[in-house]
């Protein structure tokens, strides 16, 4: 009877908040695909100003990895220069859009329903705890990295599974430890927490 209760609440949990999550990955969507189309503008600026053909951007989205190599190795100084530059800007990009989102979760949940606002007060937390925040994004980006490569290592065989179990421990493993730090930081109590309240 005990699990029919926590089940009933569950679904209570899932109503309540069904809604402010479907907003925030909406605009947590939108963002995402703004800061990607206006960065491509500015790339194909940036390739254009340098004379690098249209068919490498293409290349870039549709060719093989050896076809990239092979014809990056044609490219002038100049355009080698333009293309790391465009690279790395780019990294740099996503690195920050990490690093400001990484507290969206929390603030919507332990702070406000309004997708708006939590995004709003998930940045005021990122400028408070700026370095554990690079910290934790770096740490986690390296991790799922080594992740990555593992793939290599196993391609198709039947051990496989070992990647794909490691990737699932990394997905839990980062949402836990964002949701703990800023639980600690707020003196949260997960008990106490509002989804929990009616437990």
């Amino acid at each position: 009877m005990a699990q029919l209760g926590i089940l009933k609440n569950f679904f209570v949990g899932v109503g309540e908040y069904i809604l402010p999550v479907g907003i925030a990955t909406i605009l947590y969507g939108g963002i995402s695909y703004g800061l990607f189309v206006g960065y491509k503008y500015i790339a194909i600026q940036a390739f254009n100003n340098v004379k690098i053909p249209d068919e490498f951007i293409k290349l870039i989205g549709t060719g093989s990895q050896e076809q990239i190599t092979q014809y990056i190795q044609t490219l002038s100084t100049d355009q080698l220069a333009t293309l790391s530059g465009v690279m790395f800007g780019g990294i740099i990009i996503y690195f920050l859009f990490e690093i400001f989102i990484l507290w969206y979760g929390p603030t919507l949940f332990y702070t406000t329903k309004n997708p708006i606002a939590a995004l709003f007060k998930a940045i005021v937390f990122t400028f408070k705890n700026f370095f554990t925040s690079i910290m934790i994004v770096v740490v986690m980006g390296v991790l799922n990295m080594i992740i990555s490569f593992s793939n290599l290592f196993f391609g198709n065989s039947f051990l496989l599974f070992i990647p794909m179990m490691l990737s699932l421990m990394y997905f839990v493993y980062y949402v836990l430890t964002v949701f703990l730090y800023y639980e600690q930081t707020q003196n949260i109590s997960p008990v106490g927490a509002k989804f929990d309240r009616q437990v």
